[in-house]
């Protein structure tokens, strides 16, 4: 299962999306930090399940208009390369990757 949540702010749509077990984490290599317990509510949206087409689909329509995209997670940043996405810029921090994508439209 993964977290994903639309939010959509003056300055566009936000797309944020983590694998549900890594929710209330802290993951931390070196000086980078990623807080998904200070940050939860920013991830904190639908229950998704990766395998279903009705997932792929709310993806797929989310991500067209998402001027960013925040992904956290082996499952998640695995999903989005079943959709289609370049995840080869995937960072990884503390064996956890995260990719960011956006759109300069």
């Amino acid at each position: 299962m993964l977290k994903m949540k639309i939010t959509m702010t003056k300055d566009g749509t936000i797309l944020a999306m983590c694998d549900l077990e890594l929710l209330g984490k802290v993951i931390k290599e070196g000086k980078t930090v990623i807080d998904l317990q200070k940050h939860a509510t920013f991830y904190s949206g639908n229950d998704i399940d990766e395998r279903s087409v009705l997932a792929k689909r709310q993806l797929s329509i989310a991500t067209r208009y998402a001027k960013s995209i925040n992904v956290v997670g082996k499952k998640s940043v695995e999903f989005m390369k079943e959709m289609g996405f370049k995840t080869d810029g995937a960072k990884t921090v503390g064996g956890v990757p995260h990719l960011q994508i956006y759109r300069m439209d």
